[in-house]
């Protein structure tokens, strides 16, 4: 099971680009040992980065509905927290 694009999200505050420590490895943040699928989204967020949207519900991760994905794995993202994060201002970046 994979990924292969930048995921949506919404944050409950306004996020600004700011130094931080990187993020700590898939399926280890603070100590806690998440499922398979919910280390393949936290991969994919480190891999492709994530869209910040600025309306809807705290925290929240959008996605299509798939049978192949597990529901309560995936409620295991509830336990990362938006400081597990770091942004990265990419308005230095060109294209090409």
């Amino acid at each position: 099971m994979s990924i292969r694009t930048a995921l949506r999200l919404e944050p409950d505050e306004q996020v600004t680009a700011a130094d931080g420590p990187a993020p700590p490895a898939p399926g280890e943040l603070s100590g806690v040992r998440l499922p398979y699928q919910a280390r393949v989204v936290l991969k994919a967020l480190k891999r492709y980065g994530m869209i910040v949207a600025d309306n809807g519900s705290s925290w929240y991760l959008t996605g299509a509905p798939n049978p192949g994905w597990d529901n309560d794995q995936l409620h295991t993202l509830g336990k990362v927290k938006g400081s597990d994060f770091r942004v990265v201002d990419t308005r230095g970046f060109t294209s090409g």
